[in-house]
């Protein structure tokens, strides 16, 4: 796969963080916080742009691949591709 793809390819993705995480995470609508990955705790916010999250208790954040590493136990080049299987879009 060439660079300029890769680079589509992930940003393709990175518009999937909300549907993600409600179909992956616990989510309290009365705080509009998620379960965090990391360490369990009720914590893990999605910023406005929806493309990046944070964890108030741990600290952890980054987007949708490092959401997908976290909760699935596998490498951040393994997440993409697994993002884009999940979601249906080509990687190649």
């Amino acid at each position: 796969m060439k660079l300029i793809e890769a680079a589509q390819l992930i940003d393709e993705g990175k518009k999937y963080l909300i549907k993600y995480a409600d179909e992956e995470l616990n989510y309290d609508s009365e705080t509009g916080i998620f379960d965090c990955p990391c360490c369990t705790g009720e914590g893990l916010l999605i910023f406005s742009d929806g493309l990046q999250w944070a964890c108030d208790c741990c600290g952890c954040n980054g987007d949708i691949y490092d959401l997908a590493s976290a909760i699935e136990g596998i490498s951040w080049p393994d997440a993409v591709e697994w993002i884009a299987h999940k979601y249906g879009f080509p990687t190649e």
